[in-house]
């Protein structure tokens, strides 16, 4: 059953994830065509209408990106909401399903579409920009420090497999607290009789802001324990710190939306 949900799930979200895609491929198109244009011209046209056409189409492709990922965002929050929360929470609380099932096929689903958009995102930046010359500007500041292993370790103290994994890993608990917080905040704003929108908000934000506070004081004191040599060190520290508090933060906030989803659900 838990298969068939989160079969359900995609055919429905995929009804506005995908020509939000389908948006990204068509801004990238017209962003690669217009900053090859540039990058092969240099300065040989310098009109004033030229310009403000090649600083239009970088705000446009900029603007894109960020409406997209924010629109995604949004519609995916909502729709666990609108979805579990409101009238339609009669209908998917009657189905012969358990309450984490529920929580498992949106997770999948919002964590899929969301790996899939960062990768569609690192692959457009990536076109706008690939050629000959920026290919070899790379391989020039590569060979600087002894190739991708040698930049690796100078800047993140491990080889590139160990940084390409280690930031991998970083992405994946990312993307997944950063979906199920916004989950938990939603299920216990649901706890309340009226304004449940706004208990999910202030849930959302007070969560998140006893977080910053722990992580700016943990900053704070960290870098009065490490001196100016130890960047490294400290940015390696940091990275780590993130990731832990994540990983905690999306454990903590699946067991919490479950457990409320079981057992504290009020759709009056």
């Amino acid at each position: 059953m838990l298969g068939k949900l989160i079969k359900h799930e995609f055919k429905e979200t995929s009804k506005l994830m995908l020509p939000l895609y389908l948006v990204l491929v068509v801004i990238t198109i017209l962003g690669r065509i217009v900053a090859q244009s540039i990058m092969s011209s240099g300065n040989a046209d310098s009109s004033t209408v030229m310009a403000i056409f090649n600083i239009l189409s970088v705000f446009i492709y900029v603007v894109g990106l960020i409406v997209i990922s924010i629109a995604s965002y949004i519609y995916l929050i909502v729709r666990f909401y609108k979805n579990l929360f409101s009238n339609e929470g009669y209908l998917m609380h009657t189905l012969p399903v358990t309450s984490w099932q529920l929580l498992i096929s949106k997770l999948v689903t919002a964590f899929t579409w969301f790996i899939s958009e960062t990768i569609l995102i690192f692959l457009s930046i990536f076109c706008i920009f690939a050629n000959n010359y920026v290919f070899e500007e790379i391989s020039k500041f590569l060979n600087a420090y002894g190739g991708f292993d040698g930049l690796t370790r100078t800047f993140c103290g491990m080889g590139g497999v160990q940084t390409v994994l280690y930031f991998v890993l970083f992405l994946i608990i990312s993307c997944l607290s950063g979906i199920l917080l916004p989950y938990v905040s939603i299920c216990i704003g649901q706890l309340w009789q009226k304004h449940k929108v706004a208990g999910s908000f202030l849930s959302f934000f007070g969560i998140s802001f006893l977080l910053q506070l722990f992580s700016s004081t943990y900053t704070a004191f960290s870098m009065n324990s490490i001196d100016v040599s130890q960047e490294v060190v400290f940015l390696m520290k940091t990275y780590n710190l993130s990731m832990l508090s994540s990983a905690v933060v999306a454990v903590a906030a699946f067991i919490g939306s479950g457990l409320l989803m079981k057992k504290k659900v009020n759709l009056d």
